[in-house]
């Protein structure tokens, strides 16, 4: 029925709204440029939703900010400063991720870069770097996740695309 509530899973907000309870609690989320930007937010919602984050980005500053403000919702969170272009740095972001929460069961992967500059000045090597960055870390991670979150018999990858993710210049 259109509006119902589902018992066991929704509850009425003090303002009156009703709030989805995803059964996320305990669970654990790697967030990709998770420390600012739609990353932030996301890592910052699932935390609101009982759900311990691991987030990544390349500035220690804006990672450890964020990892404080995610704490403040009773969950855990590891900050770790990654080149997610370099396929060495996401296999130990993901085993530093595995060994200290025992698990991973979601992958957001939001990581993005930008260059400004003309066409015809962009090189191959930022190409390349965009397409790293982009798309292969992309593939690369939910590779690496895959087999823990089979073993644990549930997990799920969700992969964000905005603009920058589409314009290299």
């Amino acid at each position: 029925t259109s509006g119902a509530t589902n018992p066991s899973h929704d509850k009425i907000t003090k303002q009156g709204g009703v709030s989805m309870d995803f059964q996320l609690q305990e669970k654990v989320a790697l967030v990709t440029g998770g420390s600012r930007g739609i990353g932030r937010a996301i890592a910052l919602t699932l935390a609101s939703q009982g759900m311990h984050v691991a987030i990544c980005g390349r500035t220690r500053e804006t990672l450890d900010n964020t990892a404080t403000d995610i704490e403040k919702h009773d969950v855990k969170a590891w900050a770790f400063q990654t080149d997610v272009s370099q396929l060495e740095e996401l296999e130990q972001l993901v085993n530093k991720t595995l060994r200290a929460a025992g698990r991973i069961d979601v992958l957001v992967n939001n990581a993005v870069t930008s260059t400004s500059a003309p066409f015809n000045e962009l090189t191959d090597d930022l190409f390349r770097y965009h397409i790293d960055v982009k798309l292969m870390a992309y593939i690369r991670l939910a590779r690496l996740v895959l087999t823990p979150m089979r073993a644990a018999g549930w997990g799920r990858v969700i992969n964000i695309g905005g603009m920058t993710a589409r314009i290299v210049a």
